[in-house]
């Protein structure tokens, strides 16, 4: 009987592989870009990210980050990044930690 629950499981996760949530408006206007190019642009706050999907592998990052660039829109950003990813597990979602920042 587990065999076939383990089974089942594996067929759901392989089937969701692309079903990574594309980014919402709000976060396609939030660019992730790395630290050095921030420099001279005002920090707003520290921004986490979560993914719904719990043991979904590759596609929970993914989803974690539009959830923290849609956080950081709402704060009025437009640039991201990213400090730490959590890629969680089979019973844990995904989540990012990132920095939120307003750059002319």
């Amino acid at each position: 009987m587990l065999v076939k629950w383990q089974i089942a499981a594996a067929i759901v996760l392989l089937m969701c592989q692309a079903c990574a949530a594309p980014p919402s408006r709000y976060a396609a206007s939030v660019i992730e870009v790395d630290a050095k190019q921030v420099q001279g642009c005002a920090l707003l706050s520290a921004v986490v990210g979560r993914s719904l999907m719990v043991g979904a592998g590759s596609i929970g990052v993914p989803n974690a980050i539009n959830d923290a660039r849609d956080n950081a829109a709402g704060l009025g950003a437009n640039r991201i990044v990213i400090d730490k990813v959590d890629s969680g597990n089979v019973y844990t979602a995904a989540t990012v930690t990132a920095k939120a920042y307003k750059c002319n």
